[in-house]
């Protein structure tokens, strides 16, 4: 896949699915779900495919059970927390990462039991322990936390277990001066 077939088609299919159920169900059955993840395995240290493949990832799948079953099924998740284990020293990178996590778990128990399924509780808690100093960096992992644990108790056993609780209680702290820092 070409480079710049695989960034603007990303931002296409962003474009196209924002609030619009019908044309996310549309792009969903053209295979968009499949080939965004494609796009982002095969082009992820490209700044422009990554910003808008999961910028995608997440309209697509915002209220929509069935395109979230089609980016399980793509590997979209395992691919995220590929992503935030491997680029866990690139702040930018792991915030994005951090960021779709909260996005895809947000309301949706089956994606946060995905999610713990993977990996990605221990790896957003070490993300938030290893960048808790950073404002940005707290905020995207605490609102990931909180919307892994919304609902799903194998995850909140394994945020809790990885230190989660005290890895929160110690952000809301640190930037309890700090406006925007923790806030949803």
């Amino acid at each position: 896949m070409n480079v710049g077939v695989a960034e603007w088609g990303c931002r296409a299919v962003l474009n196209l699915s924002i609030n619009n159920e019908e044309n996310k169900n549309r792009l969903a059955a053209a295979g968009a779900c499949e080939a965004v993840v494609t796009a982002i395995r095969l082009h992820g240290a490209m700044s422009g495919v990554v910003d808008h493949g999961w910028k995608a990832v997440c309209a697509l799948a915002v209220d929509n059970p069935n395109n979230n079953q089609r980016l399980a099924t793509a590997g979209a998740f395992e691919l995220i927390v590929e992503v935030l284990k491997t680029h866990i020293q690139a702040k930018i990178t792991v915030e994005w990462a951090c960021w779709v996590v909260s996005c895809l778990a947000v309301n949706t128990s089956n994606n946060a039991s995905h999610f713990a399924a993977t990996g990605a509780c221990e790896t957003v808690v070490h993300f938030l322990w290893t960048r808790i100093a950073i404002p940005s960096a707290a905020e995207t992992a605490v609102r990931a936390i909180a919307n892994l644990a919304e609902g799903n108790e194998l995850a909140v056993k394994q945020l809790c277990d990885s230190g989660a609780c005290e890895g929160v209680i110690h952000a809301l702290t640190l930037h309890s001066e700090v406006p925007g820092a923790v806030e949803w």
